[in-house]
């Protein structure tokens, strides 16, 4: 149990939303603050309007970060009805959204990205955080999606762009966080940097798929279905004995030659 109180018997809860708070800026889609009301309790949250594909995109990742016990908020799937939001329009025709609830912390978006970069070499969570992103192969983390409460400390949000349909299961993502920990660095300290992640490799390659599945669903929201999830699964679940090949590369170690080129094609040729 962690300052943020997860566990790994959490799962996606169900609620609904009648009247927003405030609209907030977003890139992709809308984003409003809004109280959700679940079946036990009141909370304020924030609602993201998008297709059933990318709910459950959100979903599948907002599990595998709590799981891991990486620093994400509780996560909805959440019924709302534009017509009780001024102003919103539903990315489909369910009138479903994805919702997170508002921790209260005094969280902040940080626009500038040296900000955020200069602020990861002391979060702790930094290395799990870019190999994480290298195995949902998310290339947009920051700055927009990482927020900032103070003493060097992050929480992780927004997951839509995350296990894109064109990507392959060996290409790395460029993480932004590993670049940022490898710069600078010389190869044998890029090549520590790689060993410390060794434990959070395994703890992805021993990951308890059924547990996974069993987060992301919800008696009460049959619209998300589980063969919804079955593709991006086998995705995970391919990538994951890479990671250590991708994560060398995103870290810039100059080892990353023939020899590992060969050990990708090789466990690619397993899976075919």
């Amino acid at each position: 149990m962690s300052a943020w109180g997860l566990t790994i018997l959490e799962k996606l809860q169900a609620a609904t939303a009648t009247r927003p708070v405030r609209e907030l800026g977003a890139r992709k889609g809308t984003v409003v603050q809004v109280a959700l009301w679940t079946a036990n309790r009141r909370e304020s949250g924030y609602l993201k309007f998008l297709d059933l594909e990318g709910i459950v995109r959100e979903a599948l990742c907002w599990a595998l970060a709590r799981y891991l016990r990486l620093p994400m908020p509780q996560a909805y799937y959440v019924s709302a009805n534009p017509n009780d939001l001024p102003g919103t329009k539903s990315g489909n025709p369910h009138n479903l959204a994805f919702g997170l609830e508002e921790t209260g912390l005094p969280l902040q978006r940080i626009e500038n990205r040296r900000a955020v970069e200069d602020r990861l070499e002391n979060w702790k969570f930094a290395l799990q955080c870019g190999v994480f992103d290298e195995w949902i192969a998310n290339r947009d983390r920051i700055p927009n999606n990482l927020l900032f409460f103070g003493r060097n400390e992050f929480v992780l949000i927004d997951h839509d762009d995350a296990l894109p349909a064109h990507v392959s299961i060996e290409s790395h993502s460029n993480s932004e966080i590993l670049r940022r920990l490898g710069e600078n660095m010389t190869e044998s300290k890029r090549q520590d940097l790689r060993q410390q992640a060794g434990y959070f490799f395994k703890r992805i390659q021993r990951l308890d798929w059924e547990r996974i599945r069993l987060m992301v669903a919800h008696e009460n929201v049959p619209e998300i279905k589980q063969d919804m999830f079955s593709r991006h699964i086998e995705f995970l679940q391919q990538r994951a004995s890479l990671l250590p090949i991708i994560v060398s590369l995103s870290l810039g170690i100059r080892q990353v030659g023939l020899d590992l080129d060969n050990e990708i094609r090789e466990k690619k040729e397993g899976y075919i």
